[in-house]
């Protein structure tokens, strides 16, 4: 986060212009909504109808890398090995 800004009283979120991270890069992000259960509980994070509204490039302290194609390791399978 930028220097000398802390986010939100409880999970520190912040939004894209103080956060390392981005959401939209997070296992918890959804739609610009985030699932994790403590962000949903911090009364100081936007909501709409009652979800976490977050920015695509904001943060916060459970910011968890979400699976991509490029993070899965691909494993060759040789065909045409006749030997055994």
């Amino acid at each position: 986060m930028a220097q000398g800004f802390t986010g939100t009283a409880q999970v520190k979120y912040a939004p894209e212009e103080d956060g390392p991270f981005r959401c939209d890069r997070c296992a918890y992000f959804n739609a610009r909504a985030c699932k994790q259960p403590d962000v949903a509980r911090d009364p100081q994070v936007p909501k709409r109808n009652g979800k976490p509204w977050v920015d695509d490039g904001g943060c916060c302290e459970y910011w968890k890398r979400a699976e991509s194609s490029s993070n899965i390791l691909l494993l060759r399978i040789g065909h045409g090995d006749t030997k055994r």
